[in-house]
């Protein structure tokens, strides 16, 4: 088993959030999960923004809360942005249609992944957004490696 070394970065605005996600985004190799979780405001659907727009489909985001999933479309590769907020065991992940997403050759976004983590796939890449102040923001990673 690989000891992952967890990293943290302060950002002190939306935009240096957005920034992280595009710095994030630029190393992202489908199929690939990335497990997105934070309170309420912490900056989760800012984040996807960011990752989202450097993989080609812009800046139009938002938190699917009601919905459940987003699809973006990036030109070589469609991004899913799912969020589990709402989303409690397995019977409620299988009525997404989530697995069945899975099957394609995409990068999936998951905010409130840790509703349902013990059901999804092992090996995702795993984010922690704690809000510190009013635009303050940690963002801890499992992982140093998808950070260019």
């Amino acid at each position: 088993m690989v000891n992952k070394r967890m990293v943290e970065i302060v950002t002190h605005s939306f935009e240096e959030t957005e920034e992280i996600g595009r710095r994030i985004g630029k190393n992202l190799i489908p199929p690939c999960l990335v497990i997105i979780d934070g309170d309420l405001g912490a900056g989760k659907t800012c984040l996807v923004r960011g990752i989202v727009d450097v993989l080609g489909a812009g800046t139009n985001v938002t938190s699917p809360t009601f919905s459940l999933v987003c699809k973006y479309n990036c030109g070589w590769l469609d991004v899913y942005h799912f969020d589990m907020y709402r989303v409690k065991g397995l019977r409620d992940l299988e009525s997404t249609g989530f697995f069945d997403y899975l099957e394609e050759r995409a990068i999936f976004l998951v905010e409130w992944g840790t509703n349902v983590e013990e059901f999804l796939p092992k090996g995702g890449i795993k984010i922690w957004i704690d809000r510190i102040g009013e635009d303050e923001r940690v963002i801890t990673f499992d992982s140093d490696d998808i950070l260019s």
